[in-house]
């Protein structure tokens, strides 16, 4: 076995055994709804039931006073996993195996196309175990349950792979997969397109004048394929304000997100390292020009000024991760170690050994576990049943730590009761105004308790009904909302407005 394979042992089974531990524990969802507020997973899959009862591009009334599935968050995972929902007839359950199918994708993808790169089983294993079991995606898959983003991933893995496919191949009847699955990626997440979009470049610039053209009308075929969804998202982009979100502005935030943003920088300068290195043994075959682009994506990360470039503004950190995780890694293990000192080799050993030993230390310590439900989440999902279809309920709670997220009871309610609130998630997917009005106003009677602003919240958004713990139901009940149901200590109240109508 080579050196460069050797090293490598440590590293796999530390990352593999990290993510094994972290599926088990995934598999709580399938007899407990996740209600804490790491959590995105209660968003995605509220979107299954709904597009079961509304069908696609349907309007859905259970959250925000109603909005347009799929209005600006894609279809793609909902179309995936429709069918095992109804294969099933459980729809933690079709979330769970859509979760590992996909996985599986993906290490089939490295598995088929890393001999493009030369590369060993045991560095095919590897790449796979960097690229989908490090710390990042971890935690965004296993706790967070950004699920689509996972099937983005594997899009863009794949992308990447048939770009360097074609780069030293003439674009033959093959090469109809490329706008296949950059269309698929437009249907998945908006993020992974537009760093996809860094891949494209490249195999563009290392093309000659009468294949560029070819490539050009390929990509014209992603946008006819995505086109049924594709314009609608264009159209809704405008009508919603979903470009005032600048999350790259998240990159500049080192207080919420720091751990992310240091990873990121150590990620860049890696990336940047592995291809000086990489380039040094392989300069022939526009190496340089096909990677051009990522490298003056990754700059721009690094250095922050993509915060001032159009679109890619829009991108937040998570993405970005694995974006340069990709290329570093891809790079890092193409690298020939034949020439090195013993002195060298062994630096590399520790330095692998040390990186897979800290990525599952973070996921020990900073990546939260699933939660089991606390008294509160109990009460809460105890009183839903009760909670008025006419309504449009939302939810005070007083707890600090997290256990209990409101937005996780709007989809419980929403999926198991057909019961509507009105805030909810996709908040991009409904006009700013009312989601920017709702946000004032909630805030406004949760830090102040103000009553007045409890009267407008039932006659502006139709809320009538509230769910409440700790001190806000002495605060509300006070305000004139009367008590209706109590398990503990949490109460449903009803408004004053309605009772006097």
């Amino acid at each position: 076995m080579k050196f460069s394979d050797k090293i490598l042992l440590i590293p796999i089974i530390l990352l593999f055994g990290n993510f094994l531990y972290r599926i088990i524990n995934f598999s709580t969802i399938l007899y407990r709804f996740p209600l804490d507020i790491t959590n995105d997973l209660t968003a995605y899959i509220a979107d299954i039931p709904f597009f079961e009862m509304y069908g696609y591009l349907g309007h859905v009334p259970q959250w925000y006073n109603g909005f347009i599935l799929f209005n600006i968050y894609p279809p793609g995972w909902v179309f995936f996993t429709y069918p095992l929902y109804k294969l099933f007839g459980d729809l933690m359950l079709a979330t769970f195996v859509s979760t590992l199918l996909l996985f599986a994708f993906g290490f089939l993808i490295i598995y088929f196309f890393g001999r493009e790169l030369k590369l060993s089983l045991v560095k095919k294993i590897a790449l796979f175990a960097f690229i989908y079991g490090n710390p990042m995606v971890i935690g965004a898959v296993f706790k967070q349950g950004r699920i689509p983003s996972l099937m983005a991933l594997d899009l863009l893995v794949l992308f990447f792979f048939l770009c360097v496919y074609f780069k030293d191949r003439p674009l033959n009847m093959k090469a109809i997969f490329l706008p296949l699955v950059y269309a698929g990626l437009i249907l998945t997440h908006q993020t992974e397109t537009v760093l996809a979009s860094a891949f494209l470049l490249g195999l563009f610039l290392v093309k000659d004048i009468r294949e560029r053209i070819t490539l050009v009308l390929l990509m014209l075929l992603s946008i006819l394929f995505s086109s049924f969804w594709l314009f609608h998202f264009l159209k809704a982009t405008f009508e919603t304000g979903f470009l005032q979100f600048g999350y790259s502005q998240w990159l500049l935030d080192w207080h919420s997100y720091f751990w992310n943003n240091l990873a990121g920088v150590f990620l860049a300068l890696g990336l940047f390292i592995s291809f000086y290195l990489f380039y040094k043994q392989n300069k022939e075959g526009n190496w340089l020009l096909f990677f051009s682009p990522v490298l003056l994506f990754t700059f721009l990360y690094l250095t922050r000024l993509v915060i001032f470039v159009p679109i890619l503004k829009n991108v937040y950190p998570d993405p970005w991760e694995d974006f340069i995780t990709l290329n570093f890694v891809v790079l890092f293990l193409s690298l020939q170690f034949t020439h090195i000192s013993k002195n060298w080799k062994k630096f590399l050993a520790i330095a692998l050994i040390l990186v897979a030993v800290l990525s599952v230390g973070y996921n020990m310590f900073k990546t939260p576990m699933m939660e089991p439900w606390t008294e509160h989440g109990e009460e809460a999902i105890a009183l839903i049943p009760f909670l008025d279809q006419d309504s449009h309920f939302l939810m005070f709670n007083e707890e600090t730590d997290g256990t209990l997220y409101s937005r996780s009871l709007y989809s419980y309610a929403a999926i198991y009761y057909n019961i509507s609130s009105a805030s909810g998630w996709f908040e991009v997917n409904k006009e700013y105004s009312y989601v920017h009005s709702l946000n004032i106003l909630y805030m406004d009677i949760y830090i102040n308790g103000n009553c007045e602003d409890l009267d407008t919240l039932t006659k502006e958004f139709n809320t009538t009904q509230l769910l409440a713990n700790g001190k806000y139901c002495p605060i509300i009940s006070g305000c004139g909302w009367e008590i209706i149901q109590e398990r503990g200590d949490t109460c449903l109240l009803n408004s004053s407005f309605v009772l006097q109508q």
